[in-house]
């Protein structure tokens, strides 16, 4: 899904001409990949490897705040679901 997902991504200037024309790629396309590569670092443990690229990123702009960091919140519903 996260290889998918940027490839995806990366074509989307080519699929809406407003993108192409603003050499932008779909901002939307671009939430939901670094959201399945979240899913898959966390459920793969790889959370700590993340955290320190973030801040080695942050740290050689000069940026020392919390910009790369998002809060997506989802609502889950149903019956008998397993919380863990």
């Amino acid at each position: 899904m996260v290889t998918q997902a940027r490839k995806t991504v990366k074509e989307t200037p080519e699929m809406l001409p407003q993108l192409k024309d603003a050499g932008v790629v779909d901002a939307g396309g671009k939430v939901y990949s670094m959201f399945f590569l979240g899913m898959k670092q966390f459920f793969s443990r790889e959370t700590d490897k993340l955290k320190s690229k973030i801040l080695h990123s942050n740290k050689r702009k000069g940026i020392y705040s919390n910009v790369n960091r998002f809060d997506l919140q989802f609502l889950i519903e149903g019956e008998k679901l397993p919380v863990k």
